[in-house]
């Protein structure tokens, strides 16, 4: 008997009440009532009595709900992933860095509706970049987070100099992978040559 007592305690719990789904999740349960209601949200409603409904959400869609969470971070968290001052981040959004989910597609369960995936990725590709160029030798080098209107006042540069390093235009020089992008290398006299007015 006590055996079986402790195979019940032990067993996987299949499904959450709004309350304990908001633990999991750590968000209110207003919004996962708000998602619910919204649609984007899968529960089962339990009509227990007149007037009285409980919803109940799966272990799936809980599991589905925090690789949402992962996939979407909000600006603070990208700015500190990419470790930038506000300025070059500004640049960076306006150059097609950031990609964002329409708050109408995302359950209310995410702090921000920033891409984290596609940041990671550009992340990586940035960095393999400075380390194929490893080897490459220059005079002088500027980090990306100094790529701000201190070197110049044409924002239309600063955005396209953005945009030629995320399509690989203008890449990296050596880079230890123990820095951040923001700490990234690259060639003053290239940085110097697209901004010059």
């Amino acid at each position: 008997r006590t055996h079986s007592i402790q195979n019940i305690a032990t067993v996987e719990k299949q499904w959450f009440s709004v309350k304990e789904a908001s633990a999991e999740l750590r968000v209110s349960t207003e919004r996962i009532n708000d998602g619910i209601d919204g649609y984007l949200i899968s529960a089962t409603v339990h009509d227990e009595a007149v007037g009285y409904r409980q919803r109940f959400v799966s272990r799936e869609e809980i599991e589905r709900l925090r690789q949402v969470q992962f996939e979407h971070i909000n600006d603070t968290e990208a700015r500190a992933l990419l470790n930038v001052p506000k300025s070059v981040y500004g640049l960076m959004c306006e150059a097609g860095w950031i990609t964002r989910s329409s708050p109408n597609d995302v359950p209310p369960v995410v702090s921000g509706y920033i891409q984290h995936v596609s940041l990671l990725a550009l992340i990586e590709r940035l960095r393999k970049l400075a380390k194929d160029n490893k080897d490459r030798k220059i005079v002088a080098s500027i980090p990306l987070r100094e790529m701000n209107f201190r070197r110049t006042t044409n924002k239309a540069r600063l955005i396209d100099l953005f945009r030629a390093i995320a399509a690989g235009e203008l890449t990296p020089v050596d880079h230890d992978e123990q820095l951040s992008i923001g700490e990234l290398m690259f060639a003053q006299d290239e940085v110097d040559q697209r901004i010059a007015s």
